[in-house]
């Protein structure tokens, strides 16, 4: 063993697989080890969304070895990852600057397949339950966010889960399909490419569609022009929805929002509202 004393805890390529190790000698599942693995990757967790390129690397690094490890495959630590992922944005729900992290964390795990060994072993009930809680535990931290950081990862994060089954799939694609009409237009056109890349990849788990309706949902998702007006959207909006048989959003202006809006067409655009229209 190596004293404590001589570790160098302020790298993180040293740092993070020490505590990775850590995981590997305790009981993580029950008593005081639960909150040893909580703490630990809160730490890991929070340090892979980082926009530090060495941070990310050193703790998204010691993430995937620690997922991979166990008896099984990596399923009881996938499980667990999820279990703390889901504790994590719970417990700092509205630190932005905190939950922007995690948002990122779990959208790279997500588009990495880190979740794979859940979806691969026959546990389609059980991947299907993680991945609601997830697109859930989201929908509610971006709620009403104007801040294109937490947004765009969070969009991610449905785009992630869209590979889940059952209900998880079905509240994720809606939810893709919601911020298409996002009054940022960064956010609508991101979600768009994005979103026709990802149902390019899960053809196979879109087949219920049928060839038809497959092919209507790529022509709009790539050739519509998303940066336009939100209003004059609706109508595609509205075609997305109905063919992948959900309900059409219910859109309602109050008199207030009208009112605001007629005299947002009259004043000289301000440099925020420049801002804002460009989703920064």
């Amino acid at each position: 063993p190596v004293a404590t004393s001589l570790v160098e805890w302020s790298r993180a390529e040293i740092s993070f697989p020490l505590l990775v190790k850590l995981l590997n000698t305790v009981d993580t599942k029950s008593g005081p080890g639960v909150e040893i693995r909580r703490s630990v990757m809160s730490g890991i967790l929070i340090s892979a969304g980082s926009r530090t390129a060495h941070l990310l690397r050193a703790a998204g690094g010691s993430l995937k070895e620690y997922m991979k490890g166990g008896e099984d495959n990596g399923l009881e630590r996938v499980r667990m990852v999820g279990e703390d992922m889901l504790w994590l944005l719970d417990h700092h729900r509205g630190e932005r600057r905190v939950t922007r992290n995690l948002l990122r964390s779990l959208g790279t795990l997500l588009g990495e397949e880190g979740f794979d060994p859940l979806l691969e072993n026959g546990k389609s009930g059980e991947a299907a339950r993680l991945g609601l809680k997830l697109v859930q535990s989201v929908e509610r931290e971006i709620r009403g966010s104007e801040d294109v950081t937490v947004l765009l990862p969070g969009a991610k994060v449905y785009l992630g889960v869209m590979a889940f089954p059952g209900g998880a799939r079905d509240l994720a694609t809606r939810r893709c399909l919601d911020m298409l009409e996002h009054p940022f237009p960064k956010i609508r056109g991101t979600v768009a490419e994005e979103m026709y890349s990802q149902m390019l990849v899960l053809e196979e788990e879109f087949s219920d569609l049928g060839e038809e309706k497959y092919d209507e949902v790529l022509e709009k998702l790539s050739e519509v022009s998303w940066m336009s007006p939100v209003s004059e959207l609706y109508a595609d909006i509205d075609a997305l929805f109905a063919t992948f048989g959900f309900e059409k959003p219910v859109r309602v202006v109050k008199e207030e929002k009208k009112k605001e809006e007629q005299k947002k067409t009259t004043a000289a655009p301000s440099y925020l509202d420049l801002v804002k229209e460009m989703g920064f």
